[in-house]
């Protein structure tokens, strides 16, 4: 099946706009939203390569090719009881790891389908699984955990631990800088020199993280709260440089390649895009008013808890994840509005 054809599953309603009270545009029924009816997965990360996303799910692990809607390979755990923490691609995607629930790592090679190697690590230390700019394994650490580590998937040994680091985490694009909440203190977040395993800086806040994410030029760490805020951190000037109000507590949030627009979700399912140049919302996209113009919310009273996830290489489409009933998530494409 051609994009074309991926396309026509597509629904694309156009409608009013409104101007929500900063200004900003409200968009109601003016959203393209692809939908794919992949039920088993509640991740969706675009990779380098053009029309090639990882899906994550809880038993489930694939490479799937948007331009010809099918999947290229898939993996499991290897027992039927077991379940995954998380999984990540490699940037060149010719490898995959996942983070077992069994306390191991496992990596795959994309185009064979092959296991590679098979490494035990500490047990629910694998939140949040990224490949650094080297090749080592970030795995982040749980409560049950309670240390970050960057992991060498090639002589299965642990380089560097950073303790009481928990998820949410966020790693700069280029390695350099970790930050993590602190331990049973989640209104406190560590700022780690990745290289030199030392903290850099400890930043306070009215309440507690909940996802953050740094900017292409690593200037700038974004920061959203259950207070419904998003706090914008000025890494070279060590201060606060802005507060984005949501006003509802943030679930999620993703910068987009340029790094000039910001993309959060938040618990009262709404989708805000902020442009970071200009210091504005641009657009809010509320996806419960959108699930169910479309016929997609089987049950108006569930929790949808909106996620969004990642950019596309271009800059014009997110992923996103929600409910759509209570059995599970959903993965959605949301193609940025053009106003």
């Amino acid at each position: 099946m051609r994009w074309a054809a991926l396309a026509a599953l597509a629904v694309l309603a156009v409608g009013g706009r409104a101007l929500a009270e900063d200004g900003s545009v409200f968009l109601s029924g003016a959203t393209e939203i692809w939908r794919f009816g992949l039920t088993k997965y509640h991740v969706f990360l675009f990779t380098n390569e053009p029309g090639i996303v990882l899906l994550i799910g809880t038993n489930d692990v694939a490479l799937y090719n948007l331009k010809e809607a099918g999947f290229l390979q898939s993996f499991s755990p290897p027992r039927g009881w077991e379940w995954f923490l998380g999984a990540a691609v490699n940037p060149d995607v010719a490898t995959i790891a996942a983070v077992v629930s069994d306390g191991s790592v496992i990596l795959w090679n994309v185009r064979t389908a092959e296991e590679i190697v098979r490494w035990k690590i500490p047990s629910f230390c694998g939140l949040q699984p990224a490949f650094l700019p080297d090749g080592n394994l970030l795995l982040g650490g749980s409560y049950l955990c309670k240390q970050t580590i960057v992991f060498n998937p090639v002589s299965g040994e642990i380089g560097k631990i950073f303790p009481d680091a928990v998820a949410p985490i966020a790693i700069s694009p280029s390695g350099q800088r970790l930050a993590a909440v602190q331990a049973y203190e989640e209104n406190k977040v560590l700022l780690w020199n990745v290289a030199t395993g030392e903290i850099e800086n400890i930043l306070h806040f009215p309440a507690r993280i909940s996802f953050m994410a740094f900017d292409p030029s690593e200037s700038v760490l974004f920061l959203g709260a259950r207070d419904g805020q998003i706090y914008v951190w000025d890494l070279a000037g060590s201060r606060l440089a802005e507060i984005y109000a949501q006003n509802s507590p943030i679930r999620s949030l993703v910068v987009s390649p340029e790094g000039h627009m910001l993309a959060s979700s938040s618990d009262d399912d709404r989708i805000v895009f902020w442009n970071v140049t200009e210091r504005k919302t641009v657009v809010q996209i509320d996806v419960r008013e959108e699930f169910l113009k479309r016929g997609w919310l089987l049950d108006s009273t569930v929790m949808l808890c909106v996620d969004v996830v990642s950019w596309s290489p271009d800059g014009k489409m997110i992923s996103f994840s929600c409910r759509t009933s209570a059995l599970g998530k959903e993965v959605f494409i949301l193609k940025f509005p053009v106003l």
